[in-house]
């Protein structure tokens, strides 16, 4: 086996891993902010409802949030079920018992 290609699929391999982990994070990140601005309207329309507002004006809406809070703790918990992926380190074969 060529050493030199050896290296550049380790190279391109870890490259494209590194790509998948960070839209990994920006997905997470996503997925909290977006939890964060539902849970900011849930707290608005419990505070409508103290304020006097009928709840029957504002249940559909709370069902909403309340299914869409629950879908996004379901996408985290996907996200952070994944595998972190294997990285393939060429230094690694120049170190590792035979």
């Amino acid at each position: 086996m060529r050493d030199d290609l050896v290296d550049v699929f380790c190279k391109e391999y870890t490259a494209h891993m590194s790509t998948l982990i960070a839209a990994q994070h920006v997905d997470v990140k996503r997925i909290r902010s977006e939890q964060a601005t539902v849970e900011k309207e849930q707290a608005n329309i419990v505070q409508a409802i103290k304020d006097s507002v009928p709840a029957a004006m504002v249940k559909g809406e709370l069902e909403t949030i309340s299914t869409r809070t629950q879908a996004l703790k379901d996408k985290l918990a996907a996200v952070g079920n994944e595998r972190t992926p294997l990285f393939i380190r060429p230094w690694r074969a120049a170190t590792a018992p035979v």
